[in-house]
C-alpha cells in the first residue's frame, strides 16, 4: 500500500492507486504504520551496508510477545530480521493476529493491521501503529502488545537519537 524509506530523511508515500485509505482516520493510521518502518530503521547506526532492520524489529524477533506462556510474535528459530529459510521456505516468524482487533480493516474504518503478511518488519509497524493511537484489542493479547512497544520505547527513541545526530 506504502513504503517507508529513509537515508537521513524520512520519506513516506503511496505507491499504489489501490489505497485502502477511506477516512482521516485510516490515513492517519496507515501514515503511523509506514513511520514505524522509518522508525525502526532509525534504530540502526548510519552505516554502509544498507540493512533495512534496525532494534525494534531485532527485539520483537528475538524477545517475541508472550501472552500467559504463549508465543504470538517471534521468531521460532531464534534468528533476527530472517522471515522465511531461503532454502527451505521454513517459516521463522510467528505472527498471530491475537492482540489486534478483528480483520484489516475495522467497521469504523480503522485499519488495525496495514499488512498482515508473517513478517517481522510488517508486525512491527502494525505494533508501532497500533500502539501511537492505543488501539490494540482489549485483552489481555493487547495489553501485553502495547505494554511490550511501551517498554522498549525509551530505550529506541534514545537510541534513534543517537544514531542520527
Amino acid at each position: 500500500m506504502g513504503e517507508a524509506i529513509t537515508k537521513n530523511k524520512i520519506n513516506v508515500y503511496n505507491r499504489t492507486d489501490n489505497v485502502k485509505i477511506t477516512s482521516d482516520t485510516t490515513g492517519s493510521m496507515w501514515a503511523a504504520h509506514e513511520l514505524g518502518h522509518a522508525f525502526n530503521y532509525a534504530l540502526y547506526p548510519n552505516t554502509t551496508d544498507n540493512r533495512s532492520y534496525g532494534q525494534g524489529i531485532i527485539d520483537l524477533a528475538l524477545e517475541g510477545v508472550w501472552v500467559k506462556g504463549e508465543r504470538i510474535a517471534g521468531n521460532v528459530k531464534g534468528m533476527y530480521a530472517v522471515d522465511v529459510d531461503p532454502v527451505t521456505g521454513e517459516v521463522y516468524y510467528l505472527r498471530t493476529s491475537a492482540g489486534y482487533r478483528s480483520g484489516l480493516y475495522s467497521v469504523d474504518g480503522g485499519p488495525y493491521q496495514q499488512n498482515a503478511t508473517s513478517a517481522v518488519s510488517e508486525d512491527f509497524a502494525d505494533m508501532f501503529m497500533n500502539w501511537t493511537y492505543d488501539t490494540f484489542a482489549a485483552n489481555d493479547y493487547g495489553d501485553e502488545r502495547y505494554y511490550w512497544m511501551d517498554s522498549h520505547m525509551s530505550t529506541w527513541i534514545s537510541l534513534a537519537v543517537a544514531n542520527n545526530q
